[in-house]
């Protein structure tokens, strides 16, 4: 039994050994920072475009709280007084008009915005999973970047809303289980949106996707840790009241941005490389375990 316990340990420090040297050489191929890049550019103008159509969603939902009580706290005292009050009135003048043709509007541009980081995404994946080859005509690859865009924006702005104002919703539970209610509720929805893009951006992908695999585990843990290292600096260490401060938020944001989009397509080549053989390439669809 000693004997088969240390070879199974080898076995599984060599197989470990074996994905380490597959996940440098695939970064290197497949130009994975390059593509990184690209959809951290798109993410930066996309963020932009979500903000706005949350603010205007606050007033619709019931939820003005969440402004007054959570943002707003958190920028007053930390932000020079005019920069502070040009927000405060850009936030008065979007609640104040958030009707249906402000909505409309802040959708579409919200949907135009997050298709290109989703156009990105797939090229970046069609590389990995070897779709290039086989790539999407340019209305059906327009036409699934926009109705990813709609789905992945939706369940983002959900975790956005239950992380940060979670406990305003009616019936939501108070103190430490509330709390870990939010946690949970965010993790899960943003889990959804990694595994919708990982099942539909490709145009093919190797053998069967898991709902819940090792590459959407990689990147949710991944963008947690770097979302909690992104918010001890924004609370702890920048000053706005500085220039040098506020451009180090931005210049931290895109690099915040060009991490989480490294970790994901990290997540796809783990995937792709723990799947490997074990089918044949499906186009567009994803097989259930």
């Amino acid at each position: 039994m000693e004997a088969l316990s240390r070879n199974l340990g080898s076995r599984a420090a060599n197989r470990r050994a074996e994905i380490l040297r597959d996940l440098r050489t695939r970064l290197r191929e497949h130009e994975v920072l390059t593509y990184a890049s690209a959809i951290a550019f798109q993410c930066l103008i996309g963020a932009a475009a979500v903000v706005f159509l949350g603010i205007a969603l606050l007033r619709p939902l019931g939820l003005e709280t969440v402004w007054s009580d959570h943002v707003s706290p958190a920028l007053e005292g930390r932000l020079p007084e005019p920069i502070y009050r040009a927000i405060a009135y850009a936030e008065r003048t979007v609640t104040s008009h958030s009707g249906t043709g402000l909505l409309l509007f802040a959708l579409v541009i919200v949907v135009w915005e997050v298709s290109g980081a989703i156009r990105a995404m797939m090229s970046a994946l069609d590389r990995i999973h070897g779709g290039e080859d086989e790539p999407r005509g340019f209305a059906e690859r327009f036409v699934v970047s926009v109705c990813l865009s709609v789905v992945v924006s939706l369940l983002l702005l959900g975790a956005i809303f239950t992380g940060f104002a979670g406990s305003a919703l009616p019936g939501w539970p108070s103190g430490t289980g509330g709390t870990l209610l939010r946690l949970l509720s965010s993790t899960v929805l943003v889990w959804a949106a990694v595994t919708v893009v990982l099942a539909v951006a490709p145009s093919r992908r190797r053998g069967r996707l898991r709902w819940v695999s090792a590459g959407s585990a990689l990147t949710v843990v991944g963008w947690i840790l770097a979302s909690v290292g992104f918010r001890f600096y924004i609370a702890s260490v920048v000053s706005f009241g500085s220039p040098e401060g506020v451009l180090a938020t931005v210049l931290l944001t895109t690099g915040y941005l060009y991490v989480c989009a490294a970790i994901f397509l990290l997540g796809a080549e783990l995937d792709d490389i723990l799947i490997a053989g074990q089918g044949n390439p499906v186009r567009g669809t994803v097989q259930q375990d």
